[in-house]
């Protein structure tokens, strides 16, 4: 049986046998499906050349078939619409060593950044919870960011701290934390010559953190990216800069325009120069005893900066960036939350939520 015939069965329609089986849209006697941006721009000119022809309506995700001097609708109940997402943690905050980036999801068409799958089949009429992930503060994990309901449980893994300095025995510093990404390795005054490991980050989510080293002035690692490692502290002297950055994130258009996301934050230095923030900044840059670092781009999940070896300075420019999830579909979706915004990139709609809501399809 042709596929243009099993249409008409499932309508309850009935038609001649395509007997030389040519398949949708091939023409000399398949069947087309038109695309419309909404229900009202379906054609009312001409209807019965339209009859049996099928037309489908993105902003309500309906399907319509012509009959002659009328549109029926098609039922939507078994047509499941598929979205694209990208879920991103909280940052991790920084401390000496830099703040690894909150761990990304992401599931769409976008190359070659596809780690994760192509864009999710929803069911339709279900409500899908969406929790988004606050940045660490100085010393503290970020937590993560999540989309779960009827065939989905999503989980970003919040972005690990950076490690603490100190300036005391031989090799007796701290190693990064664990997360999305990993927070940088610490560093140490005393002269051992030891590197102190970053944090480990989450297998398709991020990247290890930077180590730190023991030297003169302390260097501290940079905290992992989601598309990068974290920079490993210099082995220099004490007046040497400190060269651990915070690792690369990762660029999307999911909201129509280019932005990056989940950069690590640059190490720190107890007397010297110290790293700069993962992709030019996006990432929170580190800093020295007698400096402050910068905060990371907000609602990107990245990672905050790094300190002198003892502290990363003030209370909050250490902190990581808050993490986002946006979901972009062919279609509205009803949506519940004060923190979600919604607009439009040329036929898709757009959901960017900054704190926790609904979406239902």
């Amino acid at each position: 049986m042709s596929r243009s015939r099993d249409i008409a069965s499932i309508m309850g329609a009935t038609e001649a046998e395509n007997t030389s089986n040519i398949s949708l849209g091939a023409g000399g006697g398949g069947t087309t499906v038109s695309f419309v941006d909404s229900d009202g721009l379906l054609p009312s000119a001409d209807l019965a050349g339209d009859s049996g022809d099928i037309v489908f309506s993105r902003s309500s995700n309906k399907m319509f078939v012509g009959e002659g001097s009328y549109w029926r609708q098609y039922s939507t109940s078994t047509i499941n619409p598929s979205v694209e997402m990208l879920i991103v943690a909280g940052g991790g905050g920084g401390q000496s060593g830099g703040g690894g980036a909150g761990g990304l999801l992401y599931y769409g068409s976008e190359t070659p950044k596809t780690p994760n799958g192509s864009a999710v089949e929803l069911s339709l009429g279900n409500t899908y919870t969406v929790t988004v992930g606050t940045g660490g503060a100085r010393a503290t994990n970020g937590t993560s960011s999540s989309v779960v309901g009827s065939g989905v449980n999503y989980v970003a893994v919040g972005g690990g701290s950076g490690a603490h300095g100190n300036g005391a025995a031989v090799g007796s510093g701290w190693t990064g934390n664990a997360g999305g990404s990993g927070g940088g390795g610490g560093g140490n005054n005393a002269v051992g010559s030891n590197a102190l490991p970053g944090g480990a980050g989450t297998s398709g989510q991020g990247n290890n953190g930077g180590a730190g080293f023991e030297a003169g002035n302390s260097p501290a690692g940079g905290g992992g990216g989601a598309g990068g490692v974290g920079g490993n502290a210099t082995n220099n002297s004490n007046s040497g800069a400190n060269s651990a950055t915070g690792g690369a994130g990762l660029a999307y258009s999911i909201t129509g325009s280019s932005v990056i996301y989940a950069a690590g934050g640059g190490g720190g230095s107890h007397n010297a120069g110290s790293g700069a923030g993962g992709s030019s900044g996006v990432g929170g840059d580190g800093a020295t005893n007698t400096g402050a670092p910068t905060a990371p781009d907000a609602n990107t999940g990245s990672g905050g900066g790094g300190g002198g070896y003892n502290n990363a300075n003030a209370a909050t420019v250490s902190n990581g960036a808050d993490g986002v999830v946006i979901v972009r579909s062919t279609g509205q979706l009803t949506t519940t939350g004060s923190n979600v915004t919604e607009t439009q990139s040329g036929t898709h709609f757009v959901y960017r939520f900054t704190g926790n809501g609904t979406f239902r399809v």
